[in-house]
């Protein structure tokens, strides 16, 4: 039986190796991004992750494609990272949070009110490893630690045994054509990975058994 997997972000980067990884299963892809995205296959809304009424929109046009089916997976994949002006002011830490941490947040109970959410659903988020702070990017940094709060929150507040499985991947710099590989300090631990191999650690998260971890952080830049 082919699973249903939402995935925001797939336009370009990390999301398109998320894409393909889900593919490759003979699955189908569910993806929500600003611009169509990279294979054609996929079922694309056209969605902003910083606009709420735009999120709401999608969730209409979802329940619509889905027909009264349901997610059996979601990788909240899509965010802001805005290294071209300082990240040291409000709007700035404002915008980053409304697209990183409250877009996602708003889209998960869009998707539970309209049923949408399967029994068991895997959910996997894209953290960093600057959500400990940064000084170069502290808007991001206050987006991604926002969203490992609610994270946290939401699976603290599970029953023991429940259908949605939470968990968070940083995954170190992956290599994409806004971010190509460059000569780091030496010592830097946070190394560069091809997209495919954040995509297989993602695969484990998405397509775990029922009740398997909850919650976790598994830190890939420094492994």
């Amino acid at each position: 039986m082919r699973r249903r997997i939402l995935i925001t972000g797939t336009s370009y980067g990390l999301g398109v190796a998320i894409s393909e990884m889900v593919r490759r299963r003979g699955d189908v892809v569910y993806s929500l991004s600003r611009t169509a995205p990279a294979a054609e296959d996929e079922i694309w809304t056209q969605t902003d992750m910083g606009d709420d009424r735009s999120i709401e929109a999608a969730a209409v046009a979802m329940a619509g494609q889905l027909d009264g089916q349901q997610y059996d997976g979601v990788v909240f994949n899509a965010a802001l990272a805005d290294k071209s002006r300082s990240q040291w002011t409000a709007e700035q830490a404002e915008r980053h949070i409304r697209i990183n941490a409250l877009g996602p947040v708003t889209l998960w109970y869009l998707l539970e009110e309209h049923d949408l959410v399967g029994d068991p659903c895997n959910v996997v988020l894209m953290g960093s490893f600057l959500q400990n702070g940064n000084v170069r990017q502290p808007a991001y940094a206050m987006s991604k630690a926002a969203l490992w709060a609610w994270m946290r929150s939401y699976t603290m507040a599970q029953d023991g045994i429940a259908p949605v499985s939470m968990n968070m991947v940083w995954p170190g710099r992956v290599l994409t054509p806004a971010n190509p590989r460059r000569e780091l300090p030496a010592g830097d631990p946070n190394l560069f990975y091809e997209p495919d191999r954040v995509a297989a650690v993602i695969e484990g998260f998405l397509y775990q058994q029922p009740n398997g971890p909850r919650g976790t952080v598994t830190d890939m830049g420094r492994s």
